[in-house]
């Protein structure tokens, strides 16, 4: 597996977005379901921001 740098500003701006917005999105998931960690916890408990940084 090759590192492919081009466009990497765009790829890095993409990846933040995404990071971002699955956090979000597992604190929201959270809150609908009524059963919201402590904090900020929350948003990175669903283990999907892993999964984001993978893909790249």
């Amino acid at each position: 597996m090759s590192l492919d740098l081009a466009n990497y500003e765009t790829q890095a701006r993409e990846a933040v977005k995404r990071f971002w917005s699955n956090r979000e999105a597992a604190l929201a998931r959270q809150i609908q379901s009524g059963n919201q960690d402590t904090g900020s916890h929350g948003a990175v408990t669903a283990g999907k921001n892993a999964a984001v940084a993978a893909k790249g």
